[in-house]
């Protein structure tokens, strides 16, 4: 164990778990069986009976959302640990759940997220920007990202006086320009340490409205005036932060210089590194930040759901995640339906992870699948490749998000473009059906561009080949839109979120209205 390791006591613990992890699996099963045993859910399947994990894997079914209805009207139901809060999802792959979330779930996780960040990159503690604000709960509701940095401060874990603009810019009900407002504390501060976001795509749209906006942010940071429509308190705050005029002028000479290479570093000479969730699937979007960010390491912070926070990078620039041993009691469904623990995982495989939580989910099919690519200690290192039935299919050629989004960046190479996000649907309202991708992109498509997504879709899809070939499927048509489009079209279904995902699969009626907008 390194120096680094022995002083950082949540990483220690980390490791250790990690060296033992299956041992850990059995106990955290034991523990939420001992403290349920007396509910509604527990009597029903007889947890005071069970005495193995043999026991509880034939005694309790694999469930799903459907088959918990009154989770959050009644979750003393299903777990007699007390509930923080009911998380809400953004909904962007179906019905928006209601997930209550235990303190003891929280503490089982919390201390890892931040410590790694730190562990990894070392140094100095601050100062940091973060891309997010985080809002109070409302009715007992929030998101989920709200929810941890919440409990991070309220544990002491998160010193929020090293954030630029303080707790009144980082937890707040609302701010409408969050953009224009965290972009004007950044430039301000030189010796900026770290960005922070939830998803690097945030990122990448920060970056993104700096280009295309600091002539805007550079006047009104030296008239003191805004250029756009803000809070009262909001413009307050931030006149409280003036930016000398040597650093204006240096901003001045940095920003008129261009964006044709990486600005992070040259804005920041201090910047070590840029964090947020990211995995195989967000690579289109990583690659257009690092348009920006160029070498600078990224740290993809961690893998979590509404219903429990699973995994967490130990390197950096890495998308392999490790599974964090004490956050649930952990199964893995095989592509053949067959349930597998950790012992019996299978390097390179797929498999869709299945969880016991302490907030009283049982046997819960998570929806994401998982390829194992390796291991630390017993616990399973793997890669976030997308959700279960989350595709696109006409014919059986089921096109996957991460096949789909293989096939986008090998198309986007080979005709020379950056693309910054994209859509894929299909087009119904002629026959065959065909794909349509909408590509935010940066470049000249060379001609034929259309014809090639087809055989980037075929070299990494055969069934959608097979599909192609048997005329089930018409070419594909490929819409080149300006940046941004794609993220308007989708703002009538946000859920006023203070940070984004890329949207990949759009529906039918999505797609045909898509359609429309941008011209056949």
């Amino acid at each position: 164990m390194t120096e680094r390791e022995i002083q950082n006591h949540a990483i220690q613990q980390l490791l250790q778990d990690c060296d033992r992890a299956r041992m850990v699996n059995e106990e955290n099963l034991y523990s939420i069986l001992r403290s349920n045993a007396d509910t509604d859910y527990g009597r029903r399947h007889h947890f005071a009976q069970l005495k193995s994990v043999e026991d509880y894997r034939a005694a309790v079914p694999v469930t799903e959302y459907s088959d918990y209805p009154d989770l959050s009207a009644h979750p003393e139901r299903y777990t007699a640990l007390p509930i923080c809060c009911t998380l809400t999802t953004s909904g962007t792959t179906g019905k928006q759940k209601e997930i209550p979330i235990s303190h003891v779930s929280m503490e089982r996780y919390g201390p890892y997220l931040h410590d790694m960040i730190y562990y990894l990159v070392g140094g100095r503690q601050g100062p940091h920007l973060h891309t997010s604000i985080f809002r109070p709960a409302v009715n007992g509701r929030m998101l989920m990202s709200s929810a941890y940095y919440t409990f991070l401060r309220e544990a002491g874990y998160l010193d929020v006086s090293t954030y630029l603009g303080g707790e009144d810019l980082l937890f707040c009900g609302q701010i409408d320009q969050v953009a224009y407002v965290k972009l004007w504390l950044a430039l301000g501060c030189r010796d900026l340490v770290s960005i922070q976001s939830i998803f690097l795509y945030d990122v990448l749209i920060l970056f993104s409205y700096l280009e295309e906006n600091w002539r805007m942010l550079l006047d009104d940071m030296r008239s003191g005036t805004f250029s756009v429509p803000l809070e009262s308190w909001v413009r307050q705050r931030l006149l409280c932060h003036p930016v000398s005029p040597e650093r204006l002028e240096e901003l001045e000479k940095i920003l008129a210089g261009g964006f044709g290479t990486p600005i992070a570093r040259r804005l920041w000479p201090e910047l070590r590194v840029v964090v947020g969730n990211g995995s195989k699937a967000f690579t289109l979007q990583i690659e257009a930040l690092k348009r920006y960010t160029g070498s600078l390491p990224l740290e993809y912070y961690s893998y979590g759901l509404s219903e429990c926070l699973p995994g967490i990078p130990t390197r950096l620039d890495s998308e392999d995640f490790t599974l964090l041993p004490r956050s649930a009691f952990y199964e893995f469904m095989r592509e053949d339906g067959k349930l597998c623990l950790e012992q019996e995982l299978e390097v390179g495989r797929r498999y869709e992870l299945v969880l016991t939580t302490f907030s009283g989910l049982y046997r819960y099919r998570s929806q994401d699948l998982l390829e194992i690519v390796g291991w630390n200690g017993q616990s399973p290192v793997f890669h976030l490749l997308g959700r279960r039935g989350y595709m696109l299919n006409v014919a059986g050629e089921k096109l996957d998000d991460a096949t789909a989004r293989a096939a986008v960046a090998l198309w986007a190479k080979e005709q020379g473009l950056q693309v910054l996000d994209c859509s894929l649907g299909i087009d119904s309202s002629r026959y065959p059906c065909s794909y349509c991708l909408f590509a935010e992109a940066e470049g000249q498509p060379r001609p034929g561009f259309a014809d090639r997504f087809d055989k980037a879709l075929a070299q990494q899809a055969p069934d959608y080949e097979d599909v192609r070939r048997l005329g089930l499927l018409a070419a594909p048509r490929v819409y080149l839109l300006h940046k941004g489009e794609i993220g308007g079209f989708l703002a009538q279904s946000a859920k006023g979120n203070a940070h984004s995902k890329p949207h990949l699969f759009l529906s039918q009626e999505q797609t045909a209205d898509l359609v429309r907008k941008v011209g056949k």
